[in-house]
């Protein structure tokens, strides 16, 4: 996850470890100038940093299978553990973008919001608490204006407005397996699902419609899914070990990339739209761009001739297309 100025990049790993690198420096974990974070015995996964970037929160899921999964919380500059009481009973935290507050999700469905700049105080108390009737929630989500909050329970998906939250939430109805990955747009309009079920699904928080589906790019499941800055484009991340760009408006892709020698966990969009970071299984982190989706049209024209060799009635319905 890159912290909220984009300088910096957290990792987290299956060995319970997570480190903070600075990207002018970047070369790896063991380097004597990045931050160790430690959990011990499991795994780190979904990273959150506060707006202020003192916090990094994560999610600790234990190898023993009869514990549950808990938030971790980080002060990153003195590499110290948290015991904040926001995450006493939590299954689940996440940072809310451009806003002070942290969203956790308990094992009774219950979710509450936190003062993010309060969060060492030993008499705290949420600033909001509401819940959905014992179901198991899970992947909880913060619009960056704090208007909306969602979570997942199973394959659909809860939808609350703030200060509507004591009523029963939109339920949003699409996916064929499990969602896996819930991002709100910038702008606090649409939210972006992504599912087992190979799909990536945009909605209308005003209306719970479903807007857009991104579907036929991968073969795995969709592990992580993302808007770009200006929530023109969508990244996403499968289990098949492709990245997919799309266009969020019309749906088309616009490359699938295979970065990685294994299946993608996580993607993102840096805070300038520029890059993407990407995690996977083979045991690596890449940041880089899609040549494919910010080139001009010309210049990516002009090297077909240089980087693809393709028959000659492949390149016959090659130019037909080009001239369409």
């Amino acid at each position: 996850a890159f912290d909220p100025q984009g300088m910096r990049v957290a990792v987290a790993d299956e060995s319970g470890t997570a480190c903070v690198l600075t990207l002018a420096d970047r070369r790896t974990c063991s380097d004597s100038s990045a931050k160790t974070l430690m959990f011990g015995h499991g795994t780190l996964s979904g990273l959150s940093w506060s707006r202020d970037a003192k916090y990094l929160v994560g999610i600790a899921t234990p190898n023993d299978l009869g514990r549950q999964s808990t938030p971790m919380l980080w002060e990153i500059a003195n590499e110290k553990n948290s015991e904040s009481a926001a995450l006493r009973e939590a299954l689940r935290a996440v940072f809310r973008v451009g806003g002070d507050e942290l969203l956790t999700v308990n094992a009774k469905g219950g979710l509450a919001l936190w003062d993010a700049k309060k969060l060492d105080a030993p008499d705290l108390q949420p600033i909001l608490e509401f819940g959905s009737d014992g179901l198991v929630l899970a992947i909880p989500a913060i619009s960056p204006d704090g208007q909306w909050i969602a979570a997942s329970n199973g394959k659909d998906i809860e939808l609350w407005r703030r200060g509507d939250n004591q009523v029963a939430p939109k339920k949003l109805v699409g996916h064929r397996g499990a969602v896996k990955s819930l991002r709100f747009s910038n702008d606090s309009n649409r939210l972006l699902s992504g599912s087992d079920d190979r799909t990536a699904l945009i909605w209308s928080v005003e209306s719970a419609a479903k807007l857009i589906e991104l579907k036929g790019g991968h073969t795995g499941a969709l592990y992580s899914a993302s808007f770009d800055p200006t929530d023109q484009w969508v990244v996403t991340g499968s289990a098949d070990g492709t990245i997919g760009f799309w266009d969020a408006k019309t749906a088309h892709l616009l490359a699938l990339l295979r970065w990685h020698g294994e299946g993608v966990n996580a993607v993102e969009f840096s805070p300038d739209g520029r890059s993407v970071l990407s995690a996977s299984d083979d045991g690596t982190v890449r940041l880089g761009q899609c040549e494919a989706c910010t080139l001009p049209l010309a210049e990516l024209k002009a090297r077909v001739s240089k980087m693809a060799k393709l028959s000659r009635d492949d390149e016959r319905e090659l130019q037909r297309d080009m001239e369409r």
